[in-house]
């Protein structure tokens, strides 16, 4: 098992090289490529002390994320000026996060081939192109990694209370917001794991023990603000604020569903505004999903995990506080996307369940109705049968008397028996053997008791009778009534 798992992640991530092996001829972009590296001075002379001193006191760019800063030096110092080592990195950075992907939902669920599939759905995406092909973006990239070396230690500590497990987890959060403060969100996203896969039983103490991470969570939201405070857009008023942030997730849910008309920049309308239409089709959109999941929290836990999991992860971007002029991007469902993969891959699973479940209910109830029309008919033919048998059937008993009683009734037919009538060959002999059998006959029908069969073989008629559970039992009256129906033959 292990083997296996082993080999599907290393495919998980040599698929994906392979599919973004194209963005080691990429070259460096205008587009905040100059800002993050090229023309950035403390970038360009590589990692070293100063360097790093740089990295953890300046807010250069409008954002606080040194780790993010000393990876780009790094690369400076491994590659010098060129583009493709950077790039490259890019590449194995999100290869990496797609096994990774793999690997924690296999630890949550224990499900290979959905955590496959659904690390399959995350690792080639389209939407993601902009977070591994822009060098700037580095910082997403960083940030999903400690996030999900977080995620994968998170289950021995609810399972098992450890407390390295526990210690592992505050640690990678710590390392992403220091790439990205994207994560800020990471207490309320492993409560939403808490619910599901992880099942466990709602306390306060599910609560508490997210404590340390929500105060990692305040302090990097502090920086955060106090780093952006000149990018925000504070003359944008709060509703068209909500109005963007509501068109903004729909479509970025949607984008995930179908890929389609991505583009770098999705421009926010201010000092324009959306249209009372978008807004109002967007919140049925998202309305309508979140409803749908409720709904089926108990049959489908994991849709109302992947709902929570997709909103809470992109709220810190969907423009709430403004920073920027973009009304959203691409890039920012890089790590809620993750949810929205498992919600997909588990729910078609369901369904080819539930399908495949009706189909062979039908089956069976189709051979069932089959079996039970034989069923029904049994009876009647068993019937039939017994009726038929009846008059052909010769139920010998062992009892002698029984025997003996017998032989005396049908030897009252002729003076020498019926051995001697039946085989005659004058006309005397056949008019008496015809009187006697239909007297014979007539006897052993006294009162319904019995029937008799009349079978020719070989020239012999033997003459059998089917009595009733009386004459079975020895009882010899219908016997002593055919000898006495027989009696005046013997006149003839």
């Amino acid at each position: 098992m292990l083997r296996s798992r082993l080999a599907l992640a290393a495919g998980i991530a040599a698929a994906t090289l392979w599919l973004y092996a194209p963005v080691r001829a990429l070259p460096f972009l205008r587009y905040d490529d100059k800002l993050y590296v090229t023309g950035n001075s403390a970038v360009q002379a590589g990692l070293g002390l100063d360097g790093a001193g740089w990295a953890f006191t300046t807010f250069h760019a409008s954002n606080w994320h040194p780790l993010t800063w000393l990876s780009h030096m790094l690369d400076v110092t491994l590659f010098g000026t060129s583009p493709a080592g950077p790039h490259v990195e890019n590449a194995l950075l999100h290869a990496l996060n797609a096994a990774l992907v793999f690997a924690v939902l296999v630890r949550l669920t224990g499900a290979t081939g959905r955590s496959a599939l659904a690390a399959a759905l995350f690792a080639l995406h389209p939407q993601h192109v902009e977070s591994v092909a822009w060098v700037s973006e580095r910082k997403d990239l960083l940030c999903a990694l400690f996030a999900l070396l977080a995620l994968a230690a998170w289950p021995s500590w609810a399972r098992e209370r450890s407390r390295v497990a526990y210690a592992a987890a505050l640690a990678c959060m710590a390392l992403g917001l220091l790439a990205k403060p994207m994560l800020v969100s990471l207490p309320l996203l492993l409560l939403v794991l808490d619910f599901w896969p992880l099942a466990r039983p709602w306390s306060s103490r599910l609560v508490l023990e997210k404590l340390p991470f929500a105060a990692l969570s305040v302090g990097s939201s502090l920086v955060t603000m106090r780093a952006q405070v000149d990018a925000m857009q504070l003359d944008v008023p709060f509703v068209e604020r909500l109005a963007n942030a509501c068109v903004g997730f729909a479509a970025t849910l949607a984008q995930t569903f179908a890929p389609l008309r991505l583009a770098v920049l999705y421009p926010h309308p201010y000092p324009g505004h959306w249209s009372p239409a978008d807004v109002a089709l967007a919140g049925v959109f998202v309305a309508g999903l979140g409803v749908l999941a409720l709904a089926l929290r108990r049959r489908a836990p994991y849709l109302l995990a992947g709902g929570l999991w997709f909103a809470l992860a992109l709220a810190p971007t969907v423009g709430l506080v403004q920073v920027g002029f973009q009304s959203h991007a691409d890039r920012y469902a890089y790590l809620p996307q993750i949810g929205v993969a498992w919600a997909v891959v588990w729910g078609v699973r369901d369904l080819l369940a539930r399908w495949q479940a009706k189909r062979e209910a039908r089956r069976s109830l189709a051979k069932g109705g089959w079996r039970a029309a034989v069923r029904a008919r049994g009876p009647a033919r068993t019937r039939s049968r017994r009726r038929r048998g009846a008059r052909t059937r010769v139920h010998d008993s062992g009892s002698a008397r029984v025997l003996e009683e017998r032989r005396r009734a049908l030897g009252a037919v002729g003076r020498d028996g019926p051995t001697e009538l039946l085989r005659g060959d004058g006309a005397r002999h056949r008019a008496r053997r015809g009187r006697a059998l239909s007297r014979v006959a007539a006897s052993l029908r006294v009162r319904g008791r019995a029937q008799p069969a009349l079978v020719a073989r070989s020239g012999e008629l033997r003459l059998r009778a089917v009595f009733d559970g009386r004459y079975e039992r020895g009882d010899g009256a219908l016997c002593a009534r055919v000898r006495d129906r027989a009696e005046p033959e013997r006149g003839e």
